[in-house]
């Protein structure tokens, strides 16, 4: 009984070397891609300094670009104290070249006490820095592309309507354009 079980020990043991297979092993790299954080910026936009007549209604229009246009009876008034008159300009800058969303909020009206004139006709000028964009102000939403700098810069332009006997002094919007980015 004792070569029986030795022998069956020694067939075990062969068998199991003898039709055992090595083991194989593979790998795969670990990584991760961190990519710039979207921002934007802006300056603002200031109809400037409008020396009014007494007459009829016009209209203060700044194109994106930022030529400024005055209907009749309306001026630039351009001695000491005058504010200057600027479109808004936005600035991105992120990942090169990665599309992004635009979502555009801009105000109605600007106020100065219980007066107001109203804000019309906004424009989207053109994009530079080498991205692209489209955007539709109706809609309030557009996309744009970074350049391979990682940065676009965009204006928007509107029109102010300007009433006959308008009160003297600061208007301001309640609410400022608010434009918000995000990556697609």
């Amino acid at each position: 009984m004792k070569k029986l079980i030795v022998f069956a020990i020694a067939i075990f043991g062969f068998t199991a070397v003898s039709f055992g297979q090595p083991g194989n092993t593979a790998t795969a790299t670990v990584g991760a891609s961190i990519i710039t954080p979207i921002t934007i910026s802006a300056t603002a936009m200031n109809f400037g300094t409008i020396l009014a007549a007494n007459t009829g209604t016009a209209n203060v229009t700044i194109a994106p670009g930022g030529t400024t246009t005055y209907g009749t009876g309306l001026s630039y008034y351009s001695n000491t104290g005058a504010i200057a008159t600027t479109p808004a300009t936005f600035s991105v800058a992120g990942n090169f070249n990665n599309s992004y969303g635009i979502t555009v909020t801009a105000p109605v009206s600007v106020v100065n006490g219980a007066a107001s004139m109203a804000i019309s006709a906004w424009t989207m000028g053109a994009f530079s820095g080498a991205g692209s964009g489209t955007f539709t102000l109706g809609a309030g939403t557009g996309t744009g592309t970074l350049s391979a700098g990682g940065t676009e810069t965009f204006s928007i332009g509107a029109t102010l309507a300007v009433t006959a006997g308008q009160l003297a002094g600061v208007y301001t919007a309640a609410a400022p354009i608010s434009v918000t980015v995000i990556y697609n």
